[in-house]
């Protein structure tokens, strides 16, 4: 929800010839809570949403959230809704200390596996003594869209250099800091986000070209992310008059804005001036990447973990994501603001521990896929 209150850690890859696949365990101190009144995560769904077992189907309830309007508030510890739902309207106040503690316990008794083929995710979650079979989730494109989306909310200009972006931008989850690279015929990415580090690099489709003028040269170039260069034919009737430029030669600066990359850059010869869909760029090769991965992906104790091999080697880890949010928990007397709902999109005002967050976040476009999932769900 911040920057700093809830930094998630990943693994990272492990390309060596080693068989061993090494574990990544990110471990953090617990902190001992007060005694709270016990809370049904159930109250707070039906006192908000009007939500019984009889008024709608758990996927159609998904689906059917980007049609909330309305306003949360959080002040002191509590979290005030004055919501108009498809199901009824809701104000109402809740113990916001109790209400996450009760999910937090929730997620703990959550256990099962899932098995990743060819972008697809089969496998049972047991919750609360119930068991669950789900087969063909299309893992791969939720994630590689999610990633996406996520770039596409980055907006500001950056110095290039060195075939690198260096990146310091807000979000409206917080800071984005690191290096983003594309000179070398790969997408390098090694950022710190407000969720996790994220860091991979995948090899640009051959088909990652973009074509944009010259003037000073009087003809067109190529950027072709997939080789590095900056290609361009200087006099197309005479072999030995092509220009080649490494990228990783050129300096200068791109803006970031909706997800496309307006650069701006320069070397002795020429100036660069084109863009790219830099997010369908990144969500097109994380898609191919993860359609390559299998292994299993488990969940108990409160704790996620992954084995996977992938195309660029063994992919391990373990994160204790209850701790994590056990953490904060404790600071979510010191929110306030709010979080105003319109047509599948949450717009966040709140000041946290870490200062101010603000932004929007367009929920909407994940329910399908979400409630997709549900409805597979069967069970055993």
């Amino acid at each position: 929800m911040s920057t700093h209150a809830c930094v998630l850690t990943t693994a990272t890859f492990d390309t060596s010839p080693s068989t061993d696949v090494p574990v990544t365990t990110i471990a953090r101190p617990s902190l001992a809570l007060a005694p709270l009144p016990p809370l049904e995560t159930s109250s707070f769904l039906v006192g908000s949403f009007g939500l019984t077992a009889a008024s709608s189907s758990l996927p159609e309830t998904i689906n059917s959230l980007d049609e909330v309007q309305g306003t949360l508030t959080l002040s002191g510890g509590l979290l005030t809704t004055d919501l108009v739902t498809p199901f009824g309207s809701s104000q109402e106040t809740y113990d916001l200390v109790a209400l996450a503690t009760d999910l937090n316990e929730t997620f703990q008794g959550i256990s099962g596996s899932l098995t990743l083929s060819s972008g697809l995710a089969s496998g049972n979650l047991i919750v609360e003594g119930e068991e669950f079979v789900a087969t063909d989730f299309e893992f791969a494109s939720l994630i590689s869209n999610f990633v996406s989306d996520f770039l596409s909310t980055l907006d500001g200009t950056v110095p290039f250099a060195n075939g690198q972006l260096a990146i310091d931008l807000p979000t409206p989850f917080g800071d984005v800091e690191g290096t983003i690279g594309f000179g070398s015929g790969a997408l390098v990415v090694n950022l710190d986000t407000p969720f996790a580090p994220l860091n991979f690099s995948l090899d640009f489709p051959d088909d990652a070209q973009f074509t944009f003028p010259i003037p000073q040269l009087g003809t067109d170039a190529i950027l072709n992310l997939a080789t590095g260069q900056i290609e361009a034919d200087l006099i197309p009737i005479f072999a030995g008059s092509e220009l080649v430029i490494p990228i990783n030669a050129l300096t200068g600066n791109v803006t970031f804005a909706d997800g496309i990359a307006n650069l701006t850059l320069q070397s002795g010869l020429a100036t660069v001036d084109t863009q790219f869909n830099f997010a369908a760029e990144v969500e097109e090769s994380l898609l191919e990447f993860l359609s390559t991965a299998t292994g299993v992906l488990s969940i108990g104790n409160g704790e996620l973990s992954a084995n996977l091999q992938t195309d660029l080697g063994a992919f391990a880890g373990i994160l204790p994501a209850s701790e994590l949010f056990t953490d904060l928990i404790a600071t979510l007397p010191q929110y306030a603001g709010t979080i105003t709902l319109a047509g599948g999109s949450a717009t966040v005002d709140l000041t946290t521990p870490d200062g101010v967050l603000q932004g929007a976040v367009d929920y909407g476009q994940y329910l399908d896929a979400i409630a997709s999932f549900v409805e597979g769900l069967v069970v055993a």
